[in-house]
């Protein structure tokens, strides 16, 4: 595998699979549909990148 490259997800990441993604080695995660329209978009980003960063 080329580690310079990025690896993507889009669709159906939510907070209960992202690690799972990241495990499978995504690093790039495309989350639109799990923040927008939350009554909180900015916790649900801030949760996503706790999670992500550990």
């Amino acid at each position: 595998m080329k580690p310079e490259l990025d690896i993507q997800i889009d669709g159906g990441v939510k907070l209960d699979n992202i690690l799972a993604c990241k495990e499978a080695g995504a690093n790039v995660f495309v989350v639109g549909s799990a923040i927008f329209g939350k009554p909180n978009p900015e916790e649900v980003c801030r949760q996503f990148v706790e999670l992500v960063n550990g």
